[in-house]
């Protein structure tokens, strides 16, 4: 090469070393780590530290450098919480730099003591979150092919997740998804399954180039080793000499795990060692990865409590009101004059460590929110100010949509989940004499209006008062009145800015008042509960109720459970034949007893007896698992109960103020992520309640 070239060519590399956002050091005080596939440094992508993992080509080797690209690609492709993600790929002519997420060490460090990065979580969390990798990969078609503890990697960040790596030996199922076929065995000998390794007996009479190897069920065996390994931190389920390991491995003769069940007879961990055993059994017998995730969810749900969680927004001296979004990790906290925010990264980050966010919403000089409200897909935000200002911003650009005042009190918003942009503002119940007008009037807006139409577009005014709203359609709203028993439907007209009124629904006796109402959409049913005992359910079609019956008390509060089981649409008639259709709460009674109306199963009612007075709050989940009850006569103590057996699972201390009611945060991964939020006592407190693994 000349010298002109020479110089043309180190400029060039000069200068795209200046542009890339990739910067380390290729120094033996840099590395992190060696092995059979290349060097790991330390170093920045984009400003955050990264791991450099330097591979040298094979120029001679065409084949195998394009080999390694499609194994690059796959890696690229990979988007999972447990899988270690590669973030960037480098290539100069003698090497590939690969940019991969920068871990704290792997699971051999932590098993042999060395490892000094951020607390691990409970042991069958660590379990679960391999297999929960493992499975994500299986589902891309790939097996792993050299699953062992060098190649679990432990996250920097909190809370840890357990990271699949190295995936030099990754490869493509078959068509039928059973097997891989390649030339030569690859993997890590005591970690392979005994078909693989009878394979080495046998591959010299191969006639074939190609033989089979890497199958998801021998993935599983090896992860069937390697959660021995870290609950026995550092032990081999089939010995401890790496030479004897394998033959053991064929004779099938786990040594090491059969000793330590035996010492274990009557251990809580003993399920994980039997589960254990059933994912080294031989390949016929071995219990699929999937249902190893079920039973280790099950041993999830089974060490997880609801702990409380106080944390100070502002030393104001004022009440918090907040809500959680209704689709990600993010708290709204209104507190005097304005909306402070706190988020995570994901919905199992403990709440003490959610970041307070920069950006706040603010209104002028008014004081004192009396409610905030998100709207059904969380990009609004309503919040009502010293009861007679109404507020509407956008998430996340915090623009105020509008801003009104009323000569008109309000302290209840209602979002329709059917128009993400229209909402009503009322006054909840009866208070005294002066506010008896105000709980007359709902007023409707529209936080984006078209061809020039108010914000404020329609009120619905009374002779009589209003106790409930709740909107069943699109331009439908079911009013709950006081002293007749009686429902009336509304239905809005925007273009006309008026409303009218199209059915009435009543009690049999026509008496009592509506307290309380709620909807449920795959029943296009309505529920309602009144003062003098009646609980009824309406269907849209009929004048008449479908179900009702009454109990020998005041009922105040309603709540219907989500039906949480994933089922085909099947239609309103079919949905309405479904007993897991129709569990409803209802609380308020003298002696603080819930009611759960199931009125088509055997057992129609069942009494939940815990609280001391009325219960004025109930909220189930979203997906039913749990019910959340408040009393209302001084201060209030919050329970939350498990739907699956009835039984209390959470009493919390003192709270108060429970027309601010509660909010519920839910993430639907295979352990769901669940976190409540209430009214504290203190004065700028916000306070949550979240299920989390006991440590």
């Amino acid at each position: 090469m000349s010298i002109a070239l020479q110089e043309e060519e180190f400029f060039m590399n000069w200068f795209s070393a200046l542009a890339s956002p990739l910067r380390f050091e290729e120094k033996k005080e840099n590395e992190l780590g060696r092995g059979g596939f290349g060097v790991v440094y330390g170093g920045t992508f984009k400003r955050h530290a990264v791991a450099v993992k330097v591979t040298v080509k094979v120029h001679s080797d065409d084949e195998k450098n394009k080999k390694r690209e499609r194994e690059m690609e796959e890696h690229f492709r990979l988007d999972h919480e447990n899988v270690l993600k590669l973030l960037h790929v480098d290539d100069s002519r003698d090497k590939t730099y690969l940019v991969l997420e920068l871990c704290a060490g792997t699971l051999t460090d932590y098993c042999e003591k060395k490892y000094k990065g951020p607390e691990l979580p409970p042991d069958a969390k660590v379990l679960y979150q391999i297999a929960n990798g493992l499975r994500y990969i299986h589902s891309r078609n790939l097996v792993h092919r050299d699953v062992k503890p060098d190649n679990i990697l432990i996250s920097m960040t909190t809370p840890v997740q357990m990271k699949l790596s190295d995936f030099g030996f990754v490869k493509k199922t078959s068509p039928r998804g059973t097997f891989t076929q390649q030339s030569g065995l690859k993997g890590t000998l005591i970690w392979m399954a005994p078909e693989i390794l009878e394979l080495l007996n046998h591959s010299s009479d191969s006639t074939s180039e190609e033989i089979p190897h890497g199958t998801i069920q021998s993935d599983t065996f090896a992860a069937g080793c390697v959660f021995f390994y870290f609950l026995t931190r550092g032990k081999h389920p089939f010995g401890r000499n790496s030479l004897t390991i394998p033959m053991n491995i064929l004779n099938k003769n786990p040594i090491e795990l059969n000793q330590h069940e035996q010492n274990l007879k009557q251990s809580d961990d003993r399920a994980l060692y039997e589960l254990i055993g059933e994912m080294i059994n031989p390949i016929g017998q071995r219990i699929s990865l999937p249902e190893v995730i079920i039973q280790l969810t099950a041993k999830l749900y089974a060490s997880r409590q609801f702990k409380r969680v106080d944390r100070l927004v502002r030393e104001s001296g004022e009440d918090i009101v907040s809500r959680f979004h209704p689709k990600k990790p993010l708290i709204a906290c209104g507190i005097k004059n304005e909306i402070i925010f706190f988020s995570a990264e994901n919905s199992s980050i403990p709440f003490s460590n959610w970041k307070e966010d920069e950006k706040k919403f603010q209104i002028g000089h008014e004081k004192g929110i009396t409610v905030i409200e998100w709207n059904v897909d969380g990009t609004q935000l309503a919040a009502a100010f010293h009861k007679d200002v109404i507020v509407c911003w956008s998430y996340p650009s915090g623009k105020i949509l509008f801003q009104k005042k009323l000569d008109e009190w309000m302290d209840q918003i209602e979002w329709n989940p059917f128009r993400p942009n229209v909402f009503a503002a009322f006054k909840y119940g009866v208070g005294a004499a002066a506010f008896r007008e105000v709980a007359k009037k709902v007023f409707f807006f529209n936080s984006r209006p078209v061809d020039q139409r108010p914000f404020h577009f329609c009120t619905i005014e009374l002779d009589n008062w209003i106790w409930s709203v709740r909107c069943i359609s699109a331009n439908r709203v079911a009013l709950g009145l006081i002293g007749d028993g009686r429902i009336e439907i509304w239905e809005i007209d925007e273009s006309t800015t008026s409303a009218k009124i199209v059915k009435r629904l009543e009690h049999e006796d026509g008496k009592g008042s509506i307290k309380d109402m709620a909807w449920n959409e795959r029943t296009e049913c309505l529920a309602a509960c009144s003062s003098d005992g009646w609980m009824t359910i309406w269907s849209m079609d009929s004048d008449q109720p479908i179900h009702a019956t009454k109990v020998d008390s005041t009922c105040w509060r309603l709540a219907w459970r989500p039906n949480g089981k994933q089922s085909d649409d099947v239609g309103v008639d079919a949905a309405r034949k479904s007993a897991d259709n129709f569990i409803l709460a209802i609380g308020g009674l003298f002696e603080g007893r819930i009611v759960i109306w199931t009125p088509l199963a055997k057992e129609k009612t069942r009494f939940l007896k815990q609280h001391s007075s009325y219960v004025d709050w109930l909220s189930f989940s979203p997906d039913g698992r749990f019910l959340a009850s408040a009393e209302t006569i001084g201060f209030s103590y919050p329970i939350i109960w498990a739907t699956e057996n009835w039984k209390p699972v959470y009493i919390g201390l003192e709270v108060y103020e429970f027309e601010k009611h509660f909010s519920w945060l839910y993430s639907s991964t295979n352990v769901p992520d669940y976190k409540l939020t209430f009214p504290s006592k203190d004065d700028g407190q916000v306070v949550v309640v979240e299920h989390v693994d006991d440590q």
